[in-house]
Order: structure tokens, then C-alpha cells, then sequence
């Protein structure tokens, strides 16, 4: 099933460009903050027609060392994790924590954002809540993927999980049933931001949307309302 998985997680059936440039990719990283939830389409992939909705791929912005000594995050209390997330990636620093294929792993944005569709949402918490989530998102570095979408257990863990147990109690998501298990989807994510951004009591508000509209081949920022429609989209939307 691992083998299968990752063949089919790692297989794209057209090869082109990303949809997001780097120079939108900078843009929008100087729009985030550490503890941000990324939503991550890349159209054409095996993957996509296994999970549900448009959306398939969560991952944790961490940020920049500088922004993560603000929140009073460094080498000294967020463990083993640390020497891994302070290697550049091709030169860049990795800012994004992720569950892939191979494990989870550090990311600079130019790598994990190179997409053709990006939503980030802010969670409605404190800055010490946050810092807590990060340092917990920090422990699961090198974790192998699991390829059975165990939410029971986090010896193995999935992109949405990792996020999840994070933010494990501070944030609520509900569970939706995927390949025989019940698990918190990308999907589910993002219409929790949707349908909470502005309201008093909301856990995730709205912070900015890489979109590509149907038949265009690249990307701009789109709005609110554009973030809430895509939930709606087909999975194979532009493809």
C-alpha cells in the first residue's frame, strides 16, 4: 500500500510550470505569519482524484528564525527539529513544515508554495498559543507519512493531521470519512474559513488566495469570496 501510495501521490500526468510564480510567491510570504494554515493545489496530480474536493495538501507556515525568536521560539527549546529547519534549502530559508510523501520536513516557500493554487488562514489565537502549536508542530520533524490515514495514532501522520495536532485543543475541526477512515480534510479546512472569517466567535480567518481562474494559465490574488467559491470546485478544476 506505501509503494502504491506513493507512486500515485508522487505521479503528475502533465508536466508544465506552476501556475504561481516566485515573485507572487515573495509577495505573499511577506503577508504571513508564523502559525498560518496553508491549503496546496498542484493540477495534474494522480493524488488529487483520491482525496476529496479541490483542495488536497495542509501545511504549517513556521516562518523566519527572526519571526519565530518574537515568539520566543530558537534553538534552545525547540529541540532536534531545529537543525533540520536552519539548512536553506537551494539557498532559501525553509519557512513551511509539512507531511509528504517522504515524511514530514521543512520547506522554503519557493518549494512548497511553487503551486498552482495557495490559500492561507490565520487561526484566531494568542501569540503563546501559537508559539505552543509551532513547538508541537516542531516534535513531529521526520515523521514517516502515513499512507493509512491513521488519525488514531501520530507515530506516522498526513499533512492535515500534522496540523491538527498542532493546534490540538485550541482549534476544533470536523472529522469526514477518506479511503475507510474518519480524518480532518484540506477541504474541510478551508470551509471552516469560509464560513467563520468575520464572525465573532470564528476560529479561522481569511489572509490571502493564490488563484488561477478557469483557463488561465497564471496565477493572481484573489478575495474572500473567491476562497469560499473554490470549495465548491470540481477536482479537476483548470485541468
Amino acid at each position: 500500500q506505501e509503494i502504491v501510495s506513493t507512486i500515485v501521490g508522487d505521479t503528475r500526468m502533465v508536466s508544465r510550470k506552476a501556475f504561481i510564480s516566485e515573485a507572487q510567491i515573495g509577495v505573499a510570504v511577506q503577508r504571513l505569519e508564523p502559525g498560518d494554515i496553508l491549503l496546496v493545489r498542484r493540477n495534474w496530480y494522480l493524488s488529487n482524484a483520491f482525496l476529496p474536493g479541490f483542495w488536497p495538501h495542509a501545511a504549517l507556515y513556521v516562518g523566519t528564525p527572526e519571526e519565530l525568536q518574537k515568539l520566543g521560539i530558537d534553538k534552545s527549546n525547540a529541540g532536534p527539529a531545529w537543525e533540520n529547519y536552519i539548512v536553506p534549502e537551494d539557498g532559501h530559508q525553509r519557512v513551511i513544515l509539512e507531511a509528504v510523501s517522504d515524511g514530514v520536513g521543512f520547506y522554503a516557500a519557493e518549494h512548497s508554495m511553487k503551486a498552482d493554487y495557495v490559500l492561507a488562514m490565520r487561526p484566531n489565537l494568542t501569540r503563546e498559543e501559537k508559539r505552543k502549536a509551532i513547538l508541537k508542530a516542531f516534535k513531529y520533524d521526520g515523521h514517516a507519512y502515513d499512507f493509512s490515514f491513521n488519525f488514531n495514532t501520530d507515530d506516522k501522520i498526513v499533512c492535515s493531521e500534522l496540523v491538527c495536532r498542532a493546534y490540538d485543543p485550541m482549534l476544533k475541526f470536523d472529522l469526514e470519512p477518506v479511503l475507510g477512515q474518519s480524518v480532518v480534510t484540506p477541504l474541510g479546512m478551508g470551509r471552516k474559513c469560509a464560513s467563520e472569517h468575520g464572525q465573532p466567535n470564528g476560529q479561522l480567518k481569511f489572509v490571502l488566495f493564490l488563484d488561477t481562474a478557469a483557463g488561465a494559465t497564471s496565477a493572481h490574488f484573489g478575495r474572500l469570496q473567491d476562497c469560499g467559491a473554490s470549495m465548491a470546485r470540481p477536482k479537476a478544476f483548470n485541468e
